[in-house]
């Protein structure tokens, strides 16, 4: 059961960091795929303290000083 959790706190953090660097490639793209209204390290930074929030483990605190 603990296997179980510590996999599930593990692909949570790799999701979590691949949904974070997809959102910093959209940004550095010269190709405009979001309107001009977004702002995206803003929007990152709400997700990521929601994340803290609701489930800390899920977040890996080595990506929280890169928001």
């Amino acid at each position: 059961m603990i296997k179980n959790y510590r996999y599930r706190i593990i692909l949570n953090q790799f999701l979590f960091f691949f949904i974070f660097a997809l959102g910093l490639f959209i940004l550095l793209s010269p190709i405009t795929l979001l309107p001009t209204n977004i702002l995206l390290p803003e929007t990152t930074l709400l997700i990521t303290l929601i994340l803290i929030i609701r489930s800390p483990d899920y977040v890996p605190f080595w990506l929280i000083f890169l928001t």
